[in-house]
């Protein structure tokens, strides 16, 4: 389960590693031969110093990467900025805004439904780079979470801490059904997790809003219920709000407000659309058009 999460959600990895990798080159150069008694070939030398070149030149091809002069439209700060603003210019390269804003506000939806002590290690900052992979494994991860026993010692004794914890995490397993991220989220997801500290989601994700916002690609979009929408009136509306917002990115947040009266209401800037649930596409239509 662990590595197949890995392969979808740390190509960050590599691109660290790469950079890593220049310190290790650096000292194979450094290291004296001579010691284990073996003299190379003039030939055999030329050979070794073209391979360490060429590993050199990759890094500073890869570090160069790294530091692509993407302008940010406002200023972020700390730790939550750097995450927020590399996911930024991963979208600028890739122009997936709209999947990646959809894919936060999803994956930040079902870390509010699930049983606290699940969402903890999105909470806390008490784990280690490992037990951060082994949490988010256990969220997204494909198939099915198996018997208690067959987990690794991580999930058993970090994450789950107790069998008797299982239906928590397989009732959460359900809320992240269907959760695919794309190769940004997937790169922000893998780096909060790689530096042990998934309790920066919320905020890393709200300041790439922001980012999106001070940009111009990106909208406020507010959904206000008397109860908890369905997942069907979710996906409703969700896929409706694009088609009116003349190609800005819907940032959509929800509320439950008892006041509202069994209906809808959807605020998108100054302008707010009532309905009920039933009606709400229709209704969307007629105010937006």
């Amino acid at each position: 389960m662990f590595s197949s999460l890995a392969r979808r959600v740390a190509p960050v990895v590599a691109r660290r590693g790469a950079v890593s990798a220049r310190p290790a080159v650096r000292m194979a150069v450094a290291r004296p031969v001579g010691c284990s008694m073996r003299w190379f070939s003039a030939n055999e030398e030329d050979v070794l110093e073209k391979r360490i070149r060429d590993v050199d030149n990759k890094v500073v091809e890869a570090e160069a990467a790294m530091k692509e002069d993407i302008p940010l439209p406002a200023r972020v700060s700390g730790i939550n900025g750097q995450f927020a603003a590399a996911l930024y210019r991963d979208s600028v390269r890739s122009g997936n805004f709209a999947a990646n804003c959809e894919q936060l506000t999803t994956f930040a939806n079902a870390l509010t439904e699930i049983d606290p002590f699940v969402r903890r290690v999105f909470e806390s900052t008490s784990y280690a780079p490992e037990d951060c992979w082994e949490g988010l494994a256990l969220l997204i991860g494909e198939g099915k979470l198996g018997q208690f026993d067959s987990l690794s010692d991580i999930a058993r004794e970090v994450i789950i801490a107790d069998k008797e914890n299982m239906p928590k995490f397989e009732a959460a397993r359900k809320a992240f059904a269907g959760f695919k991220p794309t190769d940004d989220v997937g790169r922000f997801l893998g780096g909060l997790c790689e530096v042990g500290r998934l309790d920066l989601f919320t905020k890393a994700k709200n300041a790439y809003f922001n980012l999106v916002k001070a940009a111009g690609n990106g909208v406020d979009v507010k959904v206000v219920s008397a109860v908890d929408l369905s997942a069907a009136q979710v996906k409703k509306v969700e896929k409706i709000l694009p088609n009116f917002l003349e190609g800005a990115t819907p940032i959509v947040s929800y509320e439950v407000d008892p006041t509202v009266l069994g209906g809808v209401q959807i605020q998108v800037g100054n302008t707010v659309a009532e309905a009920t649930s039933d009606a709400v596409l229709r209704q969307v239509c007629q105010t937006f058009e």
